[in-house]
């Protein structure tokens, strides 16, 4: 035989065994009893409503994320809205100042900055918080009155292009500019204009306020909006004059190109659409409207985020608290299948207790009244020994009867036993022998049509046996193979110095193991959990149902274990685990 340290043997007797290794085949042995306890009906119905109650959360929560959404769309509209009007308010305020200045300086000979027009013209200021400047720039593009007076430089304007706009265009018409930079201050301003006309019809100059962005961020703080909100404010040419409350360095830049200035603002005057803005990457939902009678554009544009913030909140609780009582109730589910199949195991344990206490019974008083009678055969087999007239001739007669009953008495020892009338004979034993000295037997038992091999291991310690007990278990064991292969077929027997599954659990006990292997019709699940039971066969009216619950009640007496494996159609092993002395 190969040594144990070669690859595909198993170590030898008291050789520690990996925890790991352990672990591992314990977890594959539960695999199988999980498996099941998930196709319970009970775990799949609640899987099932568990299942149903997260698709109507998520239903529930897709439709919390649509009308949350379409308020803050909704909300971006109202804003945009209040801003449209409040910008066209504050246009008309300049405007009906503007025209004023006109008519004044139409209609008087004013000095160049009189001091009198200049503190009217500051007095209008003050009414207007968005308007930084108010000045009249004369025919030949210098400065004539001005708020800022003294301190505004004598340059001239008539390079600007709202002062060549009147210059060459006659009509009477308000004029807003891009955004321009201050020549004065050297910051941006948007000028909104009004020409001045002569009693003769000429080019008399024009009277021009000078809007400032920083009214923008004014509006914006009214607004009460977060810092990744923004408003925008545009020529009708697609040139930035104001943001808020970020991004000053894009004033000026042309955004004509853009979708709000190619696709839809030539379709509606209003609306609302989602962009992820240029300026800084925040996706934003925008609502944007053209200020009624002046090339203007207004936008709000709300982070999306944020609208979303209170939400992602109430979703995250929502799903986290889903999750968890979810987990919950499927554990204490499995749980609840665990323990009732415990309970049902524990009743089937019960039941089977019963009935072999029953049919320990019924065997022992049998047993009993059987040796009573060979007790009587035997003694008339003395009595007719002492009389006989020719002890040579009845003498074999008598000694082959004597067998007989002595066999029979065997038989009711083994009865006894199986009823706990009679006391195990436990004692260290060589399982090798045992099984040699048993070979002629088990081979006739085997029959013509079976092949029996032994392959015994030479490392195999003494174990406690129970020799009367061992030989009629062995033979169980083979008879069964026998019944299961009526074409014919191999019955192997094997020993090992440790068994070929896991050692019974919670035993520190080294145990060696004794297998009966056939090749015969095999198992289906559902015989092999009855196996064991009493009563219970697989042969029809030709079995009993005794000899594998009478195997398995010997090996629990002496501190062992029985086990079955088997597939259909390929045949069957049982494994006998004894426990090695120590």
């Amino acid at each position: 035989m190969p040594s144990s340290s070669e690859p595909g043997q198993l170590p030898k007797a008291g050789a520690p065994r990996s925890s790991t290794a352990q672990s591992l085949r314990r977890s594959q042995a539960a695999l199988p009893r999980l498996y099941e306890e998930l196709l319970h009906p009970a775990f799949l119905t609640i899987t099932l409503v568990l299942l149903l109650s997260a698709a109507v959360l998520a239903f529930v929560l897709r439709a919390s994320f649509v009308r949350t959404l379409d308020a803050g769309a909704e909300r971006a509209s109202t804003l945009s809205r209040l801003l449209q009007e409040q910008t066209a308010g504050s246009i008309q305020s300049i405007d009906l100042v503007l025209q004023s200045m006109v008519d004044a300086v139409s209609t008087f000979r004013i000095p160049e900055h009189d001091a009198e027009f200049q503190r009217l013209l500051d007095k209008r200021l003050r009414v207007l918080p968005h308007v930084r400047a108010l000045y009249v720039i004369g025919a030949d593009g210098f400065i004539t009155h001005d708020t800022d007076h003294p301190a505004t430089p004598r340059v001239t304007l008539a390079d600007r292009d709202y002062f060549r706009f009147h210059r060459s265009y006659s009509a009477d018409a308000l004029h807003i500019s891009e955004p321009l930079i201050s020549r004065s201050t050297q910051r941006w301003f948007v000028s909104v204009s009004r020409r001045i006309g002569r009693s003769d019809g000429g080019f008399g100059g024009i009277a021009v306020a000078a809007l400032e962005p920083a009214f923008f961020d004014r509006l914006f703080s009214e607004l009460s909006l977060s810092e990744n909100d923004a408003i925008n404010f545009l020529h009708a040419d697609g040139t930035l004059i104001a943001r808020s409350p970020t991004g000053q360095e894009f004033v000026g830049q042309n955004f004509a190109t853009s979708r709000l200035f190619t696709e839809l603002l030539p379709q509606e005057r209003s609306g609302s659409y989602s962009v992820v803005s240029e300026a800084d990457g925040v996706e934003r939902i925008v609502s944007y409207r053209r200020v009624a009678g002046y090339p203007l554009v207004v936008t709000v544009a709300l982070s999306r985020s944020d609208l979303l913030a209170n939400w992602k909140t109430v979703a995250i609780a929502t799903t986290t608290g889903f999750l968890l009582l979810t987990a919950l109730v499927l554990l204490v589910t499995l749980r609840t299948i665990r323990n009732r199949r415990e309970q049902r195991l524990a009743h089937e344990r019960a039941l089977t207790t019963q009935k072999l206490e029953m049919l320990g019974q019924m065997t022992g008083g049998i047993a009993h009244d059987f040796n009573n009678v060979v007790a009587v055969a035997l003694a008339g087999l003395t009595m007719i020994r002492k009389h006989l007239d020719n002890p040579s001739r009845a003498g074999p007669l008598l000694d082959e009867t004597e067998k007989a009953v002595h066999r029979g008495a065997d038989i009711a020892a083994r009865l006894l036993t199986f009823a706990r009338h009679r006391e195990l004979v436990v004692q260290p034993g060589d399982l090798n022998a045992q099984i040699r000295s048993l070979e002629p037997m088990l081979k006739q038992a085997a029959g013509s049509s079976v092949s029996l091999e032994l392959e015994l291991a030479e490392d195999v310690p003494e174990c406690l046996l129970d020799n009367v007990q061992f030989d009629a278990a062995l033979l169980n064991l083979v008879i069964n193979a026998r019944d299961a292969m009526p074409q014919g077929g191999s019955i192997t027997i094997c020993t090992r110095s440790h068994p070929t599954t896991d050692k019974p659990q919670q035993s520190s006990t080294s145990f060696a193991c004794v297998q009966v292997r056939d090749t015969g019709s095999g198992m289906t699940p559902e015989d092999m959990q009855r196996a064991f039971e009493p009563l219970f066969s697989t042969k029809g009216e030709k079995g009993t149902g005794l000899g594998l619950s009478q195997v398995q009640f010997f090996m629990h007496q002496i501190g062992g274990q029985a086990r079955l494996s088997s597939e259909l159609g390929k045949g069957t092993t049982v494994e006998l685990l004894f426990p090695c002395v120590s």
